[in-house]
């Protein structure tokens, strides 16, 4: 949806003032850099020792966290790159500053006795500086999407914690190795100084790490509430052109908070997909839920369900599915985090619909291949667009039914969600799973065997036989796996 002026200019103030911040204190910590070396105390007979440049340096880390968190992992990337190009500037201009003829008679010592410093400070800081910050930033998103967005005190630590450690590291060794300008006395060991001058640095950048636990817990809930920003672990994402233009491509990562800030693009793709403009299709999305019972033939042979899926719904089906993906996104949130704990190998997605899950598992390391079926070729032609604008087509691929031979004889994993409650035969339809899983195989499944209690889902079989053979099927053959979500989908093995 378009964000509104007001909203928008606050959201790039934010944006600005935390990189101001940063990229200021990376050109003053350059400048400061080794001018000045401070004993912060002593444990025993060893002294806590620092350069004064590493003062402000925690406020880089803290501020690259708030941009990954908020903005994500791209943005964070970009402003540790421009942070490069500072740093090459002051190089600059502090080697012009010495090559330039100066005034006769004026005093330059202090000028040229800073520029070693801080050619010693930037030559250190450079490498360990694109080392420490890409790790932090890594770090961050990679807690951030094992956790599923949660733990926000893990990615904000995790992250910053390795990062000092790899930054000090790198700092102590390349400026007396490479530059020379630490204060290291002749008459002692090396290694032993060194060690010494790490473990300071380090023990100073964990302590104010630790330190910023709360200010960054309360910042990040601060601006989100300021940015409206939706969902814990929710990134803002690029506002993107009307979705008319079938060549859109799609770059951003298969995240959960992909997920959560729109699901996987999903507006800008079926806008392109259906040749709808953003206005229509936001009209068109809070009706597709009546407009799809409306087209359901009501009291019908249960041996036309398959019919009615695959030849009558159509696209009515994309829209009712997308406007429930869409207001339902924290629900299938976790029912994304519940694939992900279990999907490996050979996925078998059966009634994929828009293909949420399908694409999901398909960008999961542990996932080989994804077999998306559906009977509706409105969905198949839909989820093969996206799956090839998410450059997924070699993972996943589409197919109308499990008797196609192009299919594998047995699945890894088996998803099957919102489902089996559409099937005149769900108790057969949970044989087959039974059959075409490996010995090892999880099945995540859920169902809703009810007509509302104003008939608002009249697509779903409600008759009291067909449910208790399904229950005593499921009982027979399946064995339920525990999972810590409160979700109606249940995770099973073979019995």
């Amino acid at each position: 949806m378009p964000v509104d002026e007001a909203l928008q200019q606050r959201r790039e103030l934010a944006f600005l003032v935390l990189s101001g911040l940063f990229l200021g204190t990376m050109g003053m910590l350059n400048i400061l850099g080794l001018t000045r070396f401070l004993q912060l105390g002593q444990i025993g007979s060893w002294p806590v020792v620092v350069a004064v440049g590493a003062l402000p340096y925690p406020v880089t880390f803290l501020c690259t966290d708030l941009i990954s968190e908020i903005w994500g992992e791209q943005r964070a990337n970009q402003l540790v790159w421009v942070g490069l190009l500072l740093n090459g500037w002051i190089v600059l201009v502090l080697w012009l500053g010495g090559i330039l003829p100066g005034l006769p008679g004026a005093p330059d010592e202090t000028f040229f006795a800073v520029q070693g410093l801080a050619f010693g400070a930037v030559g250190a800081s450079m490498a360990a500086y694109m080392a420490a910050q890409f790790t932090d930033v890594r770090l961050f998103h990679f807690w951030k999407r094992l956790t599923g967005g949660r733990a926000l005190w893990l990615r904000n630590n995790g992250s910053t914690l390795v990062s000092q450690l790899v930054d000090t590291t790198a700092v102590v060794l390349i400026s007396h190795y490479a530059t020379h300008v630490l204060p290291v006395r002749a008459d002692l060991p090396v290694a032993p100084q060194l060690l010494s001058f790490i473990a300071s640095g380090y023990l100073f950048k964990a302590l104010a790490a630790l330190l910023d636990t709360l200010p960054f817990y309360w910042l990040t809930a601060w601006l989100r509430r300021w940015l409206k920003v939706p969902g814990a672990g929710a990134e803002l994402v690029p506002e993107q052109p009307p979705p008319r233009c079938a060549a859109m491509t799609v770059t951003a990562p298969l995240s959960l908070d992909h997920f959560l800030a729109g699901g996987f693009d999903l507006r800008q793709q079926l806008g392109a997909h259906l040749s709808l403009s953003a206005a229509e299709l936001e009209r068109q999305l809070p009706l597709a839920t009546e407009a799809l019972a409306a087209a359901h033939p009501g009291a019908f042979n249960p041996d036309q369900a398959g019919s009615f899926y695959e030849n009558e719904v159509g696209h009515a089906h994309l829209l009712e599915l997308a406007a429930w993906h869409l207001s339902s996104a924290d629900y299938i949130a976790d029912t994304l985090r519940l694939q992900a704990m279990f999907a490996k190998g050979h996925v078998l997605d059966f009634g994929g619909g828009i293909g949420t899950h399908a694409l999901a598992a398909a960008a999961l390391p542990a996932v080989e291949a994804v077999w998306f079926v559906d009977l509706n070729p409105a969905n198949r032609a839909f989820v093969t667009e996206r799956a090839e604008r998410f450059g997924l087509a070699h993972k996943l691929r589409c197919f109308r039914d499990l008797g196609d031979a192009a299919l594998p004889a047995q699945f890894d994993t088996v998803v099957c969600l919102d489902v089996l409650e559409h099937l005149n035969d769900p108790s057969a339809q949970l044989e087959q799973f039974a059959q075409r899983m490996g010995p090892e195989a999880i099945a995540l499944l859920n169902w809703y065997f009810f007509q509302g209690f104003n008939g608002e889902y009249p697509f779903h079989f409600d008759d009291p036989a067909l449910v208790e053979r399904f229950f005593r099927t499921l009982q027979a053959r399946f064995l339920e796996v525990f999972h810590p979500y409160l979700i109606t989908t249940r995770a099973y093995r073979l019995a």
